[in-house]
């Protein structure tokens, strides 16, 4: 369930519930970002959670303070690997590789099974962005490292299917061209710049040095590029942080 909520009052602590289906859920709680002068500003900040490799203890820790104005997660939030391909302390879910639709949904459904991802989610708000596990390892614009076109079908589909699941699941606003780059103000104190760099804009990762020496390559893409360089020119916060 994503809900869009307007009228919110800035630099304010909320509480919210949802009733559904006959259920009630527990009690979340949540921070809006504040405006005008600022002193301070603190995050948590996270990644790479693999479920098969590592329990999540960070997560139970930062779900237990109450000075953070956010979490930001900088991507791997999911892996997609199937059982015992990277990791065997737990098993996945699906047992295999996510490919489908489906497949990306039972492993988001399987993570948020999880009591300290709930924890960290109902204590605080997420500033989200994707990596390249949340499709296959080594994704790029065009293709994966762990992707077999020949047998797991087109790279297309499959990204669309992460996206769209990565969209049902996560806290994030979606756009009509599907971009999740954006920027986000804490007051005149901080700008943060959250970006893509994995298949809004990325070539396919380099094979010797002098391709990666190559000027022409690119991490972005030309349009987030540019529009990096004016998030950075134009703000008059006092630092500008990018995720």
């Amino acid at each position: 369930v994503k809900v869009d909520v307007t009228g919110l009052t800035a630099g304010r602590v909320y509480h919210y519930r949802f009733r559904a289906l006959g259920f009630t859920s527990p009690v979340g709680r949540t921070k809006t970002a504040p405006t005008g002068a600022l002193a301070h500003a603190r995050f948590g900040v996270v990644s790479c959670s693999n479920i098969a490799f590592g329990y999540f203890h960070s997560y139970r820790n930062l779900a237990a303070r109450d000075d953070l104005d956010a979490v930001i997660h900088l991507g791997d939030y999911i892996y997609e690997y199937g059982n015992n391909e990277y990791g065997s302390l737990r098993q996945n879910d699906p047992p295999h590789e996510c490919l489908s639709l489906d497949d990306y949904r039972r492993r988001y459904r399987q993570y948020h099974r999880e009591a300290e991802l709930q924890a960290i989610h109902a204590a605080h708000p997420f500033v989200v962005v994707w990596d390249d596990h949340e499709f296959a390892n080594d994704a790029w614009r065009d293709g994966a490292q762990n992707h077999m076109p020949m047998t797991e079908g087109a790279w297309a589909d499959r990204r669309r299917a992460a996206t769209r699941a990565y969209m049902e699941w996560m806290p994030i606003r979606e756009q009509a061209d599907g971009r999740i780059y954006r920027r986000l103000q804490w007051g005149d104190l901080l700008d943060l710049v959250m970006l893509d760099t994995r298949v809004w804009g990325r070539d396919v990762q380099a094979r010797d040095a002098g391709a990666a020496a190559d000027p022409a390559r690119q991490l972005l893409g030309d349009a987030q590029e540019r529009w990096l360089i004016e998030q950075v020119t134009t703000s008059r916060a006092r630092w500008k942080v990018i995720g």
